[in-house]
This record gives structure tokens, C-alpha cells and sequence, in this order.
């Protein structure tokens, strides 16, 4: 036999396949031979894998994947594409790689789907440290979004001859909050599909969430709508009610009823505006505005200590627990077809409280003159009619009744042009509403869905998700 000695070259420059969907892998394997002896005419060689493969396991938290059009390692032309590779010394089986600066984007080979996954993708890489900005992989939507898997905080490596697996969840949506702002807010649609609204009206002033039981506290709507994209819609989010006897000579935005004071500056307490979404923008109070509304959270109304909540399809009278027998002096709630009517004025007071109309609450009524005459009827919350305000009295704060919601497509509401689906009205006490009310639910917090409370206190408050194609 004749004895062949071949001596390696000590380094040389290796390039990846870009393409590795089409082209498949462009593995290199490297095996060191070291005295090998052929005795019984057979010799059995190792070779090590020298590239880092990766495998991206994919899930898609929408309806389904079907506008995924490209997914490639890297970003942009950001990925090493081409390098060194030195063969391994002593006693080593990898070698060191040192990228050469030329960069590229790598198209991954799809491979068959894991079990409970969309998509499963492989791909070979250098071996090297990568930084926490790093893109992994990019996945381009027909929409024209793109979302990212970045390494992991800090730096991560990826060695030689080793397989590294990642999961990624495509959320190929968006979350837009809306807080309370004294003035119409736009929201144009980024791209076509379906979202969900959730709108929470907003507290009168002085209310409260008791173990048991609320008062002058905002409801919450919600309900899904297919839209085109770059479609326009306006957020208006209420405003919170000012307390008993905080002047107020205007409407609290977006309806809530403010209440007339004394000779002495003595008044009641102002509803909560309405949050509401609408196609036609506008002052909150333009006629053609308010009747372009598609789906209103209602106000609640005010009181010292808890007025009459928002309502569902109705709002809630107003309550006090210390002089219940006076019911008919208090604020009344609003209906889908009227505003809450105006109550008995109390005998001794200065005037009475008004009925809610469209958009509005009513006026809370003032009390009788004199410097101790503080406090006095508090005015109704907004919603898609206003509750009334209470009658003014001697002294106190009696409560405004509570606004009525709505939603284009709810059962009980009279439908428009665009409607919803997947509808949920729930009052400020908590109560879950279909043509009437239900059991109690909750009203889900703005933080954590999964959190209920029995009210919602605060100004007003909107959010629009993505949710599907």
C-alpha cells in the first residue's frame, strides 16, 4: 500500500446559501484524522457539524397565517453571510469562524410543522455571539407589517455544531389606547381586517365602588367590526365629573351634566361624559356628529356619595342610601329613546333639576340661598341620552341619573350602517346587558382584562385592537 499525507489548509473563507428554502443547506462538515491505522482494512472516520443550525417554531395569535408572504433570517441586509473559518486546534472538534463583513438577509428552509405550531423553519448560521438587537428572523405580512424575533436581553451565542430552537407568537396586530382628552380623537385603520372596541364611560363626580354596591360609576362596551383600511374613525373619551360643590359652568366633555349653583357658589356634583366612537367628526355636541355615533359607553351621574350609575340600554335612577323617601327629587335614568325626565323640584330649593336629551345630561338643580346651604342637585350623566340632574334641596347633594349606552348591532339598539358583533354591554353597576339586564359580571379594568370590579370610576377611556384579517 502506498501511504498518501494531505495537509489541510490552516483557514479559508466559506460563504452560506442566501436562498436556503431553494437551495437547501450548504453544510460544512470537518473530521480530523489523527494516526489512523488500517489494520483489519477498515477505518472509521467522525465528522463534525462546523454551522449552528437554528429552528423557529411559529404561532400566530390571529385567525390565521395566510398573509405571511416572506420570512427571512436577519434584517434588511444586516446578516453575515460570508467568513473565515480556522480548522480546530488540539484536542477540539469545531473550529472558529470570523465574519467577513459582507452581509445579506438568508431565506429559511421550511420544514415539516411542528405539532401545535403554524410554521416551522430551519436554518444554518455561523457560529458567533449575538447582541441583544439582533434579528433572528423577519416575517413581512401582505400588509406590509413586519415582526421581528431578536436574540434574548443580553448576548447570545450560537456554537458550532449545535441546534438552538425558538418559538415565536405573530401578533401582526396592534393595541391603540385613547385617554381622556378635551377634544376629538382620529383613528385611521393601518391596515384592513377585524378589531375590537372597548370603550369605558366615564364616573360622576362622587362616586363610589362599595363591597356590595356602586354609584355614579361609567359602563363599558365593547363589540368587534371589520374595517377597510385607512378607514377614520373619532374618539371622543368623557370626561370625569367635578365634585359637590366644584363650579362647573359648562357641560363636563363629551355630556355630563353640570350643576347650577347658589347665591353662595354652593352646587352639586357634574356626570361623567360619554365615550363613544363616530364616523363623522365634529364638535361633541353637533347634532350630525352625535347621530354618526356607533357605539357609546355612558356616563354616570353625580352625586356627594355615589349618583345614579351608567346605564345599558338604561341608565340607573339616582340613589342615596340617607334619605331614600326622597327618590322623586333625584335624577332619573336615561332610556334608548328619550333622556331621563326631569324630577319634582323639593319645595325650598332655587330650581330644579332638567331632563337629559340627546348627548346630554341634565342640569342638577340649585338649592335654597344662604351661606349654609351647601351642596345641591347634581347633574345627569352623558350617554347616548343623558340622565336628568336631581332637584336642588336645602342642604346636601342629591344624585343625577345615569346615561344610556349603546352599540350599533347589540340586541335592543337600532342598528346603523356599520355594526358590530361579538357585542357586551355591561352598567356601572357591574350587570351584564342583553334587551335587559342581566347578572352581574363586572367590569373588565383597563390594566388586566381578566380583573373585574363592580364600577368604573375615572375619566373615560377607549381602546382599539387588532384582532383578525
Amino acid at each position: 500500500q502506498t501511504e498518501n499525507t494531505l495537509t489541510p489548509p490552516e483557514s479559508y473563507d466559506y460563504s452560506l446559501e442566501t436562498d436556503q428554502q431553494t437551495n437547501g443547506y450548504n453544510e460544512l462538515l470537518y473530521c480530523k484524522v489523527m494516526d489512523k491505522k488500517c489494520s483489519d482494512g477498515t477505518i472509521t472516520f467522525t465528522f463534525y457539524h462546523q454551522l449552528a443550525r437554528v429552528v423557529f417554531n411559529v404561532k400566530h395569535e390571529l385567525e390565521n397565517d395566510l398573509s405571511v408572504t416572506s420570512h427571512f433570517v436577519g434584517q434588511a441586509t444586516s446578516f453575515p453571510v460570508v467568513a473565515r473559518f480556522a480548522i480546530p486546534e488540539g484536542n477540539s472538534n469545531v473550529g472558529t469562524w470570523t465574519t467577513k463583513g459582507t452581509y445579506n438577509t438568508i431565506i429559511p428552509k421550511t420544514e415539516t410543522t411542528q405539532s401545535g405550531y403554524r410554521r416551522t423553519y430551519s436554518v444554518v448560521v455561523f457560529p458567533s455571539s449575538y447582541g441583544a438587537t439582533t434579528t433572528l428572523l423577519t416575517i413581512k405580512n401582505s400588509d406590509g407589517d413586519y415582526v421581528y424575533k431578536t436574540t434574548s436581553s443580553g448576548s447570545t451565542t450560537l456554537n458550532g455544531g449545535n441546534q438552538y430552537f425558538y418559538t415565536i407568537t405573530v401578533k401582526n396586530g396592534f393595541v391603540q389606547d385613547f385617554s381622556y382628552k378635551n377634544s376629538a380623537q382620529t383613528f385611521t385603520t393601518p391596515y384592513a381586517g377585524k378589531y375590537r372596541i372597548e370603550c369605558w364611560g366615564a364616573s360622576g363626580g362622587g362616586a363610589v365602588i362599595g363591597n356590595s354596591a356602586s354609584g355614579g360609576c361609567g359602563s363599558y362596551v365593547s363589540g368587534e367590526i371589520s374595517l377597510t383600511k385607512s378607514q377614520k374613525l373619532y374618539v371622543y373619551t368623557g370626561q370625569e365629573g367635578k365634585g359637590s360643590d366644584v363650579y362647573s359652568s359648562d357641560y363636563m366633555f363629551n355630556g355630563g351634566g353640570y350643576a347650577q349653583k347658589t347665591d353662595y357658589g354652593y352646587c352639586g356634583a357634574c356626570g361623567g361624559g360619554a365615550t363613544d366612537i363616530r364616523t363623522t367628526s365634529g364638535a361633541w355636541d353637533n347634532s350630525t356628529s352625535l347621530n354618526s355615533r356607533i357605539m357609546i359607553a355612558a356616563g354616570g351621574g353625580g352625586a356627594n356619595s355615589g349618583g345614579g350609575n351608567a346605564g345599558g340600554i338604561n341608565g340607573y335612577d339616582g340613589v342615596d342610601q340617607n334619605t331614600p323617601d326622597y327618590s322623586q327629587y333625584f335624577g332619573k335614568g336615561a332610556t334608548q329613546t328619550r333622556g331621563g325626565v326631569a324630577p319634582n323640584k323639593y319645595e325650598s330649593a332655587t330650581s330644579n333639576g332638567t331632563a337629559g336629551t340627546l348627548g346630554k345630561g341634565g342640569l342638577g338643580g340649585a338649592s335654597a340661598s344662604g351661606s349654609g346651604h351647601n351642596g345641591g342637585g347634581s347633574g345627569g350623566g352623558g350617554g347616548l341620552y343623558g340622565g336628568s340632574g336631581a332637584s336642588g334641596l336645602s342642604r346636601g347633594t342629591w344624585s343625577g341619573g345615569g346615561g344610556s349606552s349603546y352599540i350599533s348591532g347589540h340586541n335592543g339598539c337600532t342598528a346603523k350602517t356599520l355594526t358590530f358583533s361579538s357585542t357586551v354591554m355591561i352598567d356601572g353597576a357591574g350587570y351584564q346587558w342583553t334587551t335587559a339586564v342581566g347578572s352581574y359580571v363586572g367590569i373588565p379594568t383597563i390594566d388586566d382584562a381578566s380583573e373585574k370590579t363592580r364600577g368604573y370610576i375615572g375619566n373615560g377611556y377607549c381602546r382599539i385592537t387588532r384582532i383578525g384579517y
